[in-house]
């Protein structure tokens, strides 16, 4: 099974990237599923220029009028119309500064499911309770909260990015075995609805613990905190390959 990288392309200028794609290398990505959020703006330009083996995904950004149909900056059908069928739902940036609630995050992946849009779902954890012994709970509940009003087999698969809030690891053995738990709590309450979770995780992690957790199968794939497509994203890229 092939791994997974997200990388959020954020400061880079756009001919600078179209130019770094034309010597990409593809077979440096034959083991893995490379997604890229990209600015609206640039979605469509991307989608023309980009090489195939990168999936574009639509930024945390969409939101719905009352009946959950359409968002005020870009339509689902826009999407669509350009080819985008990923989006990414349930970012920090939304519930801390724009105080998104889990009711209308729950909303929107409804209307992404009826819309047959693959969600990439972050599930983040408040300040105050990320390092309590209530956390895998909370996980759980959150879950709960958002696909309860879902119907039985509306989707089968779901892509979840897990960000705990400690960046800079110190003691790895701890931290593996905290990510093991949440994990494991986060495939629980999906499989009480039949959908089958891929495991995003994320930090400032070392290359070694990252092929670690990969091999072991604790988790699916690893979201990169810097910039495609840096010197050192092509690096990790190479070295996920190969593992």
């Amino acid at each position: 099974m092939k791994k997974i990288i997200l990388v959020h392309w954020r400061n880079v200028k756009l001919p600078e990237k179209i130019n770094y794609m034309e010597n990409i290398e593809e077979e440096a990505f034959e083991n893995i599923e490379c997604y890229m959020t990209v600015p609206l703006t640039h979605l469509l330009l991307a989608r023309e220029t980009f090489p195939k083996f990168i999936r574009l995904v639509a930024p945390d950004c969409i939101e719905f009028d009352e009946n959950n149909e359409y968002c005020s900056g870009i339509t689902i059908r826009n999407l669509l119309d350009i080819q985008i069928k990923t989006v990414i739902l349930g970012s920090a940036e939304r519930i801390f500064d724009m105080n998104e609630t889990q009711n209308i995050i729950s909303q929107k992946l409804i209307c992404c499911y009826k819309n047959k849009l693959k969600v990439i779902l972050y599930l983040i954890n408040t300040k105050e309770e990320y390092e309590t012994d209530m956390e895998a709970y909370n996980l759980l509940v959150q879950l709960t909260k958002y696909f309860s009003t879902l119907q039985q087999n509306l989707w089968n698969e779901i892509t979840v990015i897990y960000e705990p809030e400690w960046f800079f690891i110190q003691d790895y053995s701890y931290f593996e075995l905290r990510l093991k738990n949440k994990v494991a709590y986060i495939k629980k309450a999906l499989d009480i609805y039949l959908i089958t979770a891929k495991i995003i995780f994320s930090g400032r992690l070392n290359y070694i613990f990252i092929k670690k957790m990969l091999e072991k199968k604790i988790v699916d794939g690893y979201l990169y905190h810097g910039e495609p497509f840096d010197d050192d994203f092509m690096n990790i890229i190479r070295f996920m390959n190969k593992m």
